[in-house]
Formats: structure tokens, sequence, C-alpha cells
């Protein structure tokens, strides 16, 4: 087994690394202020309010899918972790100070958002480069689970500065000058790998698939998708059905996502281990747990059911997330490593604007209500759990990770 390297140096990157998704954490900071920021702004229509949350995250997809792929080709990933570190803080930081409008401040939230979106691919895609075996499952792992329980701090924090005034709650982004420091000083230069033709010149080299990788890639983002999407419909009605059912108050209702947040850092933390002992039927895990957890909240009559069943589903989320990155950026050449993810982050994205559609779909057969949702979200998960046995029993697609993996022909 291979030695673990425990100095001070090796840790330290090993943080900065895992500091890099923090950055993916920037839309529940302003979450808990949307109040405020409506009373601060009281001729601003509600739709525009709402935007203060949401437009970064459409810019962040915009950048993740069409530029990311393109800057990896040609640029240095630190280089290009400083500049999102810098966009990050201008935009998060930003509206504190620039403020006059409405639109000033859907401004930084735009940039806020393209610092997301530069930054995001990369977290994966530099633990796939700098590690491997068992410290690059565990990494992967960690990034997820560390981003979740900074996220509970941070948000604490911004929602009581927001209390004091609806502008300090964007001070809150002032962490990140401390990850901005940490990737400077520690992060190793990255640059775009080159190789010689048969003339002698090098060429940089970009994202190269063989047809069957190609199909591999489509088929984990579509994973991916599906799984996010049928996600999202449970934790968006999560909230509406306990009220329905008379299940609890407010409180109540934060003590559930408490626990479904527990559930994501137990797996999070645990998924190197997980994926050495279940090993390709990882992906199988994965939704059986949200499958499971979603029909006992469907079945839920107490808390003392629900509680429990949203811990399950958090454990599916801890393990998807890891899963898909890993196995994206497992496809042909390390370098391919940084196009893939791009997508990946995307899909991500993509699958939370998804999500808001399976009402309307639902809509035309059923009730949709959010018992109704939630049930039917969890016979989804039935038939992606069917899916992913089938293939992983049936292995269609047996090595085609190292198809073409030393010998590049592609040039950017």
């Amino acid at each position: 087994m291979a030695k673990v390297d425990l100095s001070f140096k090796a840790i330290f990157l090993r943080i900065s690394v895992l500091f890099i998704f923090l950055m993916n954490i920037e839309i529940s900071l302003v979450n808990s202020g949307l109040a405020y920021f409506a009373k601060a702004f009281p001729d601003t229509d509600p739709t525009s309010i709402s935007l203060i949350f949401s437009i970064s995250t459409l810019s962040a997809l915009i950048v993740s899918i069409l530029v990311m792929p393109q800057l990896v080709k040609r640029f240095n990933k630190r280089n290009i972790v400083l500049v999102s570190l810098y966009i990050y803080l201008i935009g998060g930081i930003g509206p504190a100070f620039f403020n006059a409008t409405i639109a000033h401040v859907l401004i930084c939230r735009v940039l806020l958002g393209v610092g997301v979106g530069l930054s995001a691919p990369l977290c994966g895609a530099i633990i796939n480069e700098l590690y491997s075996g068992m410290e690059r499952a565990n990494m992967l792992g960690w990034a997820n689970g560390v981003g979740s329980c900074v996220n509970i701090v941070m948000t604490l924090i911004a929602g009581y500065l927001c209390t004091l005034n609806w502008k300090y709650t964007f001070f809150a982004y002032g962490f990140f000058i401390i990850v901005l420091l940490m990737e400077h000083f520690s992060l190793p230069s990255m640059p775009v790998p080159k190789i010689k033709d048969a003339d002698g010149v090098e060429h940089k080299v970009k994202a190269s698939y063989t047809q069957r990788q190609h199909v591999k890639l489509v088929m984990v983002l579509l994973y991916g998708l599906l799984f996010g999407t049928f996600l999202g419909v449970i934790l968006m009605k999560l909230a509406i059905f306990i009220e329905d059912e008379k299940l609890g108050d407010a409180l109540f209702t934060a003590s559930v996502m408490s626990f479904f947040q527990a559930g994501v850092l137990t797996t999070s933390f645990l998924y190197g281990l997980l994926e050495k002992i279940t090993k390709r039927y990882i992906i199988v895990v994965a939704p059986i747990l949200v499958g499971i957890g979603a029909l006992f909240i469907f079945n839920s009559g107490s808390s003392t059911t629900l509680i429990p069943a949203a811990f399950i589903a958090g454990m599916g989320l801890g393990l998807m997330q890891p899963i898909t990155t890993g196995k994206v950026m497992a496809i042909g050449p390390v370098f391919n490593g940084a196009f893939a993810n791009s997508l990946n982050v995307g899909v991500m994205a993509s699958s939370l604007f998804l999500a808001t559609y399976v009402e309307k779909v639902v809509g035309l057969f059923i009730l949709p209500t959010a018992k109704n949702l939630i049930g039917t979200v969890s016979f989804l998960f039935i038939f992606i759990t069917a899916f992913s046995l089938i293939y992983v029993i049936w292995d269609p697609l047996k090595g085609v990770n190292d198809e073409r993996k030393e010998a590049p022909a592609a040039y950017a």
C-alpha cells in the first residue's frame, strides 16, 4: 500500500485543494437574507429579489459548460483558480458597497457566479491530477463533506450578519480571502500537458476520447442528471410535505434538514472506504439509499420515521456527488478531467432547474401534492437502481477508461 505523505506541506495542500470546493456554497449564504433584501428595495418586484438567490447559479452554469472547457485547454489550472477567486471575492463582497440599485447587486451576483463556474470543475480535476488510488477517492468524498460542514457554519454567520444590516451579509464572503492566500502559497503549477509531433514540435493537448469513452461519458452524465433532478424534487417538497401532513413547525423542518445534511456528511467522509468495499456497485448503493429514504418519507406519519428517512436520503446524496465526479474524470487520459468535470458541474446545476418541472409532468397523471411527488420520485429511484445494477452486471464498457490512456492524439 502506498505511503501517505503526512508532512505539513502535504496536509496544507490537501486542505487548500478541498477549500476550492467551498466556492460552491455561495447560494445558501444569501438565502436567509432574502426578506431583508426585499425590505431594502421596497419598490423592486419579487422576481428581481429572487434573482439575488438564483442568477449566480445561471452564470455559473453558462461558464462551467461553455467557457471552462476552452480555458483548461489553454491555461494553467493554478492561474484559473486564482483568477476565479479574485472574481468571486469582488462579486461576493461587492454588494456590501456597490448597492445603489438592485441592478448593482445583481451584477455583483453574476460576477460571483462566474467565479463559481470557473472554480467548481477544477476542484475534482485537481484532485484527479494530484492524487491516485484510495487517497484520490478519499479526497473526492472529503471535498463534498468539507463543503457541507463549512456551509452550515458560514450560513449561520451570514444570517447573523444580516440581522445587523442587510449589507453585512456579503461580508461573509470575506472568508475567501483566506482561501485565496492558501491557494496562492500552496497550489502547485498545473500547466496544460504538451506532446511532440513527428517533427518534434510541441503541442498542447486537449480532452480526447475514443468512441466508447464518449458513450460512457454520456451515460455517467445522464446518471447524474436523473439522480440530481429527482433528488431535487425531494429537497424542494420536503418542507411542504411536513406542513401538509402536520408533522411539525419550521423548527422541526430545520431539524429534519439538519439530519439530511448529517447523512451527506457521513457518506462523504466515508466515501473512500465505501468505494473500496462495494467497488463498482457503489453506483447502485447511492440510488438505493435515496429511494429507501424517499419511500420512508412518503409513508412517514411522525417525526420518529421522518428524521431517519431524511438521514438515509442524505447518505445517498453524499455518495452520488463523488461518484459522478470520480467516474467522469477516470475516462481516458488524466488531462480529460477538467473538461469532463466542467460538463459534470453543468449537468448538476441543470438538474436543479429541471427538478422544478417534474411537478408539471407528474401533474399530467396524478394530483401533484408534495406527498405524491415524493412517492413518485421514490418509484423513479427504483428504476435508476435497476438500470445501474444491470449496467454493473452486464459491464458493456469494460476497460473503456484505459483506452488510449498513454498516447493522446488530439492537439489544442
